[in-house]
């Protein structure tokens, strides 16, 4: 269970190195990356390499999930959703202000449905609580705690065959017969954050925030691995894998900030520390499955599977210590020049206690820079260039074969130049950016010694052009929407890369290989018309140009352009909602895990919901 962002060509969310809880990492597990909305005030999304702030980062940028806060006027949300595929939602959300120095919040959720897939469902269920505590003017202390369950059937998706996704119904699910017994999973995540503010002065400000976190992880799942086309009708061989971990995170970030001019100078300046661990308990098997649970790929006919993998891939302990130090300086010159300068170290150190081999271990010392420029002509434009480093550790496990070593961190250089446009009083924004990304230090084998340790001088390069729009248009319509060109590729590579096919397939150089699931152009508009009387409508599309499903680039996900709409209404405390998605009901693919795992999109969909408001 989990999400998947993909920001300028990079996967933002694999092993949560992209993603954020209020500022602070949630500690990567690829399988887990989950979040819910139903505790969230707004999500934000930074572009480009973030480790000045918030150290290992994904390269192409990060996500950040901001929880709500408790605040001073006393009121209740709760709201109720009904929609295709018998999916029902109830949420809960009750504000009370206790008195000024004190202010609560509970949010609550109960969601689940089938889906669109074959075989597919889904229970969650999640409690978040808040509180404000303000000990006077200088002093607030907020307090966070969630847990979120998640029950689910895990879905692989469908293969490609000559060059395409299958010709099959969307449908189509290829696992085992009983998925809800061998085919799922469930996940317990529960967090607690403490966050202390105290403005010292004026012109000074101290923040701390603690943050610990507990996961506990179970994931069964039957999965394609190879397409046969040696057999009467094409056939899919089937692997099966099983996953468990208990993971425990302890963070704590300290940041001290300070305003003041010097030599005319304007400063406002920032230093912190930061200090995270991370243990992680697991246990994973894997193995592919006898040719008897083979399956047609046009005529599937589910089979019971075994339930556990006959070989053990991992089983001990993963802890990670992380040290990061920074400072930052945002000077302003003037009224129209403004320049960042920041600098972080981290120190990484990682420990692998082995239970069924060798026990590993690595220590990394990597500083990241950055460095920006804005030049704000008048009032309603600006100019700005910008360059930073950040680093990535390569894996969740850090231990690759061959080699039997923990690799060093990637390295990101980012480099971006734009522009901001604030038209018609400030009612309509524009935006403009140019950006190329290199991540350097990628494993690539040795060529002298191909069965020997990895190189690490593998690279990919990302380059792009980036277009938004937000804002009203007057008369009641206002839209956002953005552009994007982007040229994601292996720009350096030892390796050598063939789809998992039989007959073998003639493998081909990786260097020159577009990344996967970045599509060159891709598109979003969204408008909504004030009706009057309370009544608003929306009308969307989406566009995402072709993509490859892996890096084999071997199975093209094709072009696809669809529609979405919104019918909206508020009406006192009351407010009505009715979503439809994929109004043509166009057959298209979202995304892929790789050649034999893709996901195809939802066909039409409808969702009704309906709020009420307590004041």
């Amino acid at each position: 269970a989990g999400d998947l962002f993909f920001i300028r060509g990079f996967n933002a969310t694999d092993y949560g190195y992209g993603l954020l809880r209020d500022g602070l990492r949630v500690q990567g597990n690829r399988y887990d990356t989950s979040s819910e909305p139903y505790g969230l005030e707004r999500i934000e999304v930074f572009r480009g390499p973030t480790s000045i702030l918030y150290g290992e980062n994904a390269p192409g940028g990060v996500v950040n999930l901001v929880s709500k806060r408790p605040h001073s006027q006393a009121q209740t949300d709760l709201a109720a959703s009904l929609g295709s595929y018998d999916a029902r939602r109830l949420t809960l959300d009750v504000n009370q202000p206790l008195n000024e120095a004190v202010q609560v919040r509970i949010n609550a959720m109960a969601d689940e449905g089938d889906s669109y897939r074959d075989e597919v469902w889904y229970k969650k269920h999640g409690l978040a609580l808040a509180s404000t505590l303000r000990f006077n003017d200088d002093v607030t202390l907020d307090l966070r705690a969630q847990h979120l369950a998640d029950e689910r059937v895990f879905d692989a998706g469908i293969p490609g065959i000559n060059g395409k996704p299958a010709d099959v119904s969307r449908s189509t699910y290829y696992g085992s017969a009983n998925p809800g017994d061998n085919d799922s999973g469930t996940s317990a995540d529960s967090t607690f954050q403490a966050d202390l503010k105290v403005d010292l002065s004026d012109s000074l400000q101290l923040r701390n925030t603690l943050s610990y976190r507990t996961l506990d992880l179970e994931r069964n799942q039957t999965t394609i691995n190879r397409l046969l086309l040696n057999t009467a009708t094409p056939t899919v061989r089937l692997s099966r894998s099983n996953f468990d971990s208990q993971q425990t995170d302890l963070a704590n970030k300290l940041e001290l900030s300070k305003q003041v001019d010097w030599l005319g100078i304007q400063h406002e300046l920032m230093v912190g520390a930061e200090y995270a661990i991370e243990e992680r308990d697991t246990l994973s098997r894997g193995s592919d499955l006898p040719a008897a649970y083979n399956q047609s790929v046009y005529n599937p006919v589910l089979k019971s599977v075994p339930y556990s993998a006959a070989s053990v891939r991992r089983d001990g302990i993963y802890e990670t210590h992380t040290a990061g130090y920074y400072i930052q300086d945002l000077m302003r010159f003037n009224e129209h020049w403004v320049m960042l300068l920041g600098l972080r170290e981290d120190q990484l150190e990682r420990d692998f206690d082995n239970r069924v081999g060798s026990d590993y271990s690595r220590e990394d010392d990597y500083r990241s820079p950055r460095a920006g420029l804005v030049y704000q002509p008048n009032d309603w434009s600006s100019y700005y260039l910008s360059a930073s480093r950040s680093y990535q550790p390569g894996s969740a496990t850090g231990v690759i074969d061959p080699g039997n070593a923990i690799q060093p961190p990637e390295i990101t250089t980012s480099y971006e130049l734009g522009s901001k446009l604030r038209l018609n009083d400030g009612a309509l924004e524009l935006g403009l950016s140019l950006f190329q990304i290199i991540k350097e230090n990628v494993p690539t084998r040795d060529p002298s010694d191909p069965n020997g340790p990895s190189l690490y001088v593998g690279e990919i390069t990302a380059e792009g052009v980036e277009l938004s729009a937000l804002g009203d248009l007057g008369h009641g319509l206002s839209l956002q929407g953005g552009l994007t060109y982007l040229d994601a590729r292996v720009t350096q590579s030892n390796n050598t890369t063939a789809p998992a096919i039989t007959p073998t397939q003639p493998a081909t150089p990786l260097e020159g290989k577009r990344a996967a699931n970045a599509p060159r152009f891709s598109a979003t508009l969204w408008g909504v018309k004030e009706l009057g009387n309370g009544w608003r409508v929306g009308l969307g599309v989406r566009h995402q140009g072709d993509s490859f499903a892996s890096t084999t680039n071997a199975v093209t996900l094709p072009a696809y352009t669809v529609l979405d709409a919104g019918l909206f209404h508020e009406r006192g405390p009351w407010a009505f909602a009715l979503n439809a998605r994929n109004l043509g009901n166009k057959t298209y693919y979202e995304s892929a895990t790789n050649d034999l795992g893709i996901l195809p999109g939802e066909p039409r969909s409808l969702q009704f919901s309906t709020s009420y408001r307590f004041e």
